[in-house]
């Protein structure tokens, strides 16, 4: 018989998973050189934005010359933050910036990365 006072333990199974088998959110911080950003606004109403960030390429792929670029989704806000940013000479584009990310699944199992904050990348 099971205690209803005593917190129900973790076992590893789905059902059992105290974030009620899900992530909430996942995150990461990507550190690399912002290249551009851009922003869109569509006449239904849609807004949204990008940013590029390179790195040196890894070497793995003979197939890559020069560095890797990695899109990165960005809220149309984020982009008017960023350009207040670089008009105050708080930040450069291009210049390396620390990224906060959001990562949800995409199209065909593929990871979405998604800015929620840029700042300068201080080391």
């Amino acid at each position: 018989m099971s205690d209803q006072n005593q917190p129900e333990q973790h076992t590893g199974q789905m059902g059992n998973n105290p974030l009620g088998g899900f992530l909430t959110q996942m995150q990461t911080t990507v550190i690399g050189n912002l290249v551009s950003a851009t922003k869109y606004e569509i006449d239904d109403g849609t807004k949204g934005g990008s940013i590029w960030v390179s790195k040196p390429t890894s070497g793995m792929n003979d197939n890559i010359l020069g560095e890797e670029l990695i899109k990165i989704k960005i809220p149309y806000e984020l982009f008017n933050q960023l350009k207040q940013k670089v008009e105050a000479k708080e930040m450069q584009v291009p210049g390396l910036a620390e990224i906060l990310v959001n990562i949800d699944m995409g199209g065909q199992n593929k990871a979405t990365l998604t800015a929620i904050s840029i700042r300068k990348y201080l080391p």
